[in-house]
């Protein structure tokens, strides 16, 4: 076993040499070896707010439909292709596990950050990001005491998406995010990671900022001076991601 992995077990299949009564063997085989590693692994997946059962049963209902020219082909392609599902499984528990960490530490209940959880994982689900870089970011909001800090990080994917960013592009916005936060102030250094990474979002953000009082005069030598606020930069944040 690779160092850091987990152990699941072992689970056999009994392929018969027949066909009569092949899809309900193979069905029975299938249903032990679910039981088996639903029991193995429901602690760490239930952890992420994942239902094990409902997790490793997907996986396994996913290979159990491999065709017959499959399964005669060998069986070792039904043990790769529930092994291909396991990182996600694990990467999304582990993820989750340090979101609900961080929430937790920041005061948040459970009731809320189950919530949360639920949102984020949602927002995954319907677009591009990682769930671990939508949770990281919104997460580290939390910390920093961001007003609204869930409606911001989805704000900056939103943002992300229709300038023409990608999911690699939102790991430089979400650090954005969370430094300016961090800082208090929008800084040069974390404007021009912004605009390196969505360029096209650069003006509309400076128009927005002066709509709201954020500056006046020149963007460059207000942003030096301190005077943009990290409240600021994410209400203009708010007001370009969420629009309709």
């Amino acid at each position: 076993m690779a160092a850091g992995g987990i152990d699941l077990g072992t689970a056999w299949l009994n392929v018969v040499p027949s066909f009569r009564g092949m899809t309900k063997a193979i069905s029975t085989e299938m249903d032990g070896a679910e039981k088996i590693l639903t029991s193995r692994t429901s602690g760490a997946l239930s952890k992420a707010g994942l239902g094990a059962a409902k997790g490793i049963g997907n996986a396994l209902s996913k290979i159990g439909k491999v065709g017959l020219g499959a399964i005669t082909a060998g069986v070792a392609g039904v043990g790769a292709s529930f092994a291909s599902l396991l990182p996600e499984v694990v990467a999304a528990s582990d993820a989750t596990d340090k979101f609900k960490s961080t929430l937790n530490f920041a005061g948040l209940g459970s009731e809320q950050i189950d919530k949360l959880t639920k949102s984020t994982k949602a927002y995954a689900d319907r677009t591009v990001y990682d769930l671990a870089d939508i949770q990281g970011t919104t997460a580290q909001l939390a910390a920093n005491g961001v007003k609204d800090f869930d409606k911001v990080a989805e704000a900056a994917g939103n943002l992300n998406a229709v300038a023409g960013g990608n999911k690699e592009t939102f790991k430089s916005v979400g650090m954005v995010l969370t430094q300016t936060a961090g800082a208090g102030k929008l800084t040069t250094e974390n404007w021009n990671q912004l605009a390196d990474a969505i360029p096209g979002a650069s003006g509309r953000l400076q128009e927005a900022m002066k709509a709201n009082g954020a500056y006046t005069g020149d963007f460059r030598e207000a942003m030096a001076e301190g005077q943009i606020t990290a409240e600021e930069f994410n209400q203009a944040i708010m007001d370009l991601g969420m629009e309709d």
